[in-house]
C-alpha cells in the first residue's frame, strides 16, 4: 500500500541483506508503485524487483490459483514481510519468517468481519449481491488467517487506531509473536530535503488529506476532518483574502461532492484549486511552494502527507493524536494541533507570521527526524528476525 514496504527494503539492501520485492501493482497506479514514490527506483525494474501484476482485486481470494508466480518466486526467501493483500499469502511459506506489516485498511477494514457488509456496497464488480458478499466474506477470512500465520507484527502505536488494536488482538489471541509498533518514513530514499517556509504573496494552504467527512458506522475512527479543515479556512478567509488553498480530489465520491458544496457555500471555492491524484514527486514539489500544510484533524492519525511536511519543514496543521503520542513524545512536538475549525483559525493566523512559520519549520524538520526515521524500525526488525531464528536453530539441534 502506497509503496510503504519499500521504505523497509531499500534500508535492508543497504546494509547487505539479499532482497526481493513483489510489485503486484499495475502501472497506471501511481500511488502503490514504488517508481512513483523512490527516486532512486526507475522503470523497468532492476533484477530484485520483480512485476506480477494482478488485474482484478477479488482474484486475490484464490492465492493458489492466480497466485502461483510470487509464491515460486518468493519460495527461496528466509523473511518474508506481507502488506496490503498480500496477508493472504502468508499461510503458503511455514518456513520463512513472516511479518505482517499493517499500512492501515489492510488490518482495520479488510480483516474486519463487521466490514463485509460496507466492503460489499463500495465494490464495483457487478456481480448479484449474495455472491459479491460470498466473495468478499472469504477475502476477509483469508486476510485473517494470513495475518494470524505471521511471526511479527508491524502496526501503529497502540492507541493510535482501537479498532486495528482490538482486531489485531482477537485475531493472534493466544499466539506467541512479536509485535513492533512503529510510526516510520524512509526520507532519504524518498529524495525529501529540507524546503522552509516560503515567501509568497499569497499564503499557500495545501491539504492533501484524503476526504473521508461522513464515514459508515464501523469506520468512525477513520474521519478525517476535512469539514473542519474546510470551515476553518472559511473563517480565516474572512480575515485575510489574500489565501490560496490546494486540495487533492482523493478519497470517497460522495465526501468529495460534500466538500465542493462546502467550499462553494462558504465562499472559498475562488481560492480553492483541486488536484487529481498524483505521483509522490508531484505532492512533493507542490509542498515546496507552500506556506502551510494540513494532515487530518478528525479521529484517524497523521500519516506520511503530514510526516514528509514535518521533515521539509513546513508547519503542519493537525491532530496530532496527543492522547496516544503525548507520552511517547513527553508532550514536546512542534505540530500545530487542531481538532476544531477554532484551532484551525487560530493557527491559520499565527501562520500569517513569516517568522514563527520558520521557527516552527525548523523544530518540524529536527523532530521527524528524531522521531520517524525508519532505520529505527528496522533495528526493532532485526533484533526480532534474529532472535526467531535462533530460537529455530536451537529447536532444530534439541
Amino acid at each position: 500500500m502506497n509503496a510503504g514496504p519499500m521504505h523497509y527494503a531499500l534500508l535492508f539492501k543497504k546494509e547487505g541483506f539479499d532482497v526481493k520485492y513483489i510489485v503486484e501493482a499495475q502501472i497506471s497506479d501511481s500511488l502503490m508503485r514504488p517508481e512513483y514514490h523512490f527516486p532512486e527506483i526507475k522503470y523497468p525494474y532492476p533484477d530484485w524487483i520483480k512485476e506480477i501484476p494482478v488485474h482484478v482485486r477479488l482474484l486475490r481470494i484464490w492465492p493458489d490459483l492466480f497466485f502461483k508466480q510470487v509464491i515460486a518466486e518468493m519460495s527461496d526467501r528466509d523473511v518474508i514481510f506481507f502488506n496490503d493483500y498480500g496477508h493472504v499469502l502468508a499461510k503458503y511459506f511455514p518456513n520463512a519468517i513472516r511479518i505482517a506489516l499493517f499500512s492501515g485498511q489492510d488490518l482495520d477494514v479488510h480483516a474486519d468481519l463487521d466490514a463485509i457488509e460496507g466492503l460489499a456496497r463500495r465494490t464495483k464488480i457487478p456481480l448479484f449481491k449474495y455472491i459479491k458478499r460470498f466473495l468478499i466474506t472469504k477475502w476477509v477470512r483469508n486476510q485473517r488467517y494470513g495475518i494470524a500465520c505471521s511471526d511479527i507484527t508491524s502496526y501503529f502505536p497502540e492507541g493510535f487506531n482501537p479498532r486495528g488494536d482490538r482486531l489485531l488482538k482477537e485475531i493472534k489471541k493466544g499466539q506467541n509473536y512479536s509485535d513492533i509498533r512503529s510510526y516510520v518514513a524512509n526520507f532519504s530514499a524518498l529524495g525529501l530535503k529540507y524546503a522552509g517556509p516560503k515567501r509568497n504573496e499569497r499564503l499557500v494552504i495545501v491539504s492533501a488529506v484524503r476526504f473521508l467527512i461522513n464515514p459508515e458506522t464501523n469506520n468512525q475512527n477513520e474521519y478525517k476532518g476535512n469539514d473542519i479543515i474546510i470551515r476553518g479556512i472559511a473563517e480565516f478567509y474572512k480575515i485575510n483574502r489574500n489565501i490560496e488553498v490546494h486540495f487533492v480530489e482523493k478519497g470517497q465520491p460522495r465526501d468529495l461532492v460534500l466538500a465542493k458544496k462546502m467550499c462553494q457555500e462558504l465562499g472559498i471555492s475562488t481560492v480553492v484549486r483541486w488536484h487529481d491524484e498524483m505521483p509522490l514527486q508531484d505532492l512533493i514539489d507542490l509542498y515546496e511552494k507552500s506556506d502551510v500544510c494540513f494532515d487530518q484533524v478528525g479521529t484517524h492519525f497523521i500519516g506520511g502527507i503530514g510526516m514528509y511536511a514535518l521533515f521539509m519543514g513546513k508547519p503542519l496543521i493537525a491532530n496530532a493524536r496527543l492522547d496516544v503520542l503525548g507520552k511517547v513524545w513527553n508532550g514536546r512536538h512542534p505540530i500545530l494541533n487542531a481538532t476544531t475549525d477554532a484551532e484551525v483559525l487560530s493557527h491559520l493566523i499565527d501562520c500569517l507570521d513569516y517568522s514563527f512559520r520558520e521557527r516552527v519549520g525548523i523544530e518540524s524538520h529536527d523532530f521527524a527526524l528524531r522521531n520517524f526515521d525508519a532505520s529505527q524500525a528496522v533495528g526493532k526488525f532485526k533484533t526480532e528476525i534474529f532472535r526467531i531464528m535462533e530460537r529455530k536453530s536451537q529447536i532444530r539441534s534439541g
